[in-house]
């Protein structure tokens, strides 16, 4: 009975949170950009700043909750569903906070081609997820079983543990120690109003993309908890199938924006052929 809620409260939290996420995500396409040209300095003054909004975009993300729990009861959920999709929702929502931060950090470092750390970042928050999962669903080690409730917990406690990874990461940059300055602290609206110009459409696309699937699976977790579940199950397979795209996609933007920092078009086109070329062959 939780796998189709969890499926629809954890699709509608990244859906209320898309828009914040693509706006974090262009930090990967300026800092590449100006590790191109020989500038990590901007690139660092650009993730400061980056930080900053994600710390003001979480207050939106929560005044959003009551939108999304509407969500769940204008496509007719059955009342047990809705009360487990709405718990679940409405937690994931207010671990918001952790996921921006891990945005604009996780941004800095694929811009300066630091993949390898962002994939050991999230590989260590999956293997803390998982068992922190088992331990807050079904309470184990004299922990309350909290069900769909703990595994919330778990996901907020991976992106904790992310986050603080990806801060190390990121301390420990050559061109972050090198080119941080104090006065990169200070609040610069040009900066973010940069990042809202460039990254706002990549959050539109985001949530363009993302509602229609969301409006589909919604009514179609309307006939009963076990369609629901039958949906969920279905389309876990196609989101394994569809991620290594969105890993091609990231791949492209890094390498063009190097490129194009470096004023190398001819290398920016190569570029995006190559990831075309894995894209199609996938």
């Amino acid at each position: 009975d939780h796998i189709g809620p969890a499926m629809s409260g954890g699709l509608s939290s990244f859906v209320f949170q898309s828009f914040f996420i693509g706006v974090l995500g262009y930090l990967n396409a300026i800092t590449a950009q100006h590790y191109g040209a020989g500038k990590p300095g901007e690139a660092v003054k650009y993730t400061v700043q980056g930080l900053y909004l994600a710390l003001a975009f979480y207050p939106l993300a929560l005044l959003l909750i009551p939108a999304g729990n509407a969500v769940f009861h204008f496509s007719g959920h059955t009342a047990e569903q809705i009360s487990l999709e709405s718990s679940y929702f409405s937690l994931l929502m207010l671990g918001a906070g952790f996921v921006f931060i891990k945005c604009a950090l996780g941004g800095y470092l694929l811009g300066m081609g630091k993949t390898r750390s962002v994939m050991v970042a999230n590989f260590a928050g999956m293997l803390i997820n998982i068992p922190l999962n088992w331990i807050f669903i079904y309470g184990k080690f004299g922990c309350p079983a909290f069900g769909i409730a703990g595994a919330a917990y778990g996901t907020i406690c991976g992106s904790l543990f992310i986050v603080l990874i990806l801060f190390v990461f990121v301390l420990r940059d050559s061109n972050w120690r090198k080119e941080f300055r104090s006065e990169y602290l200070r609040f610069d609206p040009a900066h973010c109003r940069h990042l809202l110009k460039f990254g706002g459409p990549a959050g539109l696309e985001n949530i363009i993309s993302v509602f229609a699937f969301n409006f589909y699976l919604q009514f179609m977790h309307s006939y009963s908890p076990q369609v629901a579940a039958s949906v969920t199950i279905a389309f876990n397979y196609d989101l394994v199938a569809f991620i290594p795209l969105v890993g091609l996609g990231t791949s492209a933007m890094t390498m063009v924006g190097y490129q194009i920092g470096a004023r190398d078009i001819v290398q920016a086109k190569k570029a995006v052929r190559l990831n075309l070329f894995f894209a199609y062959g996938y």
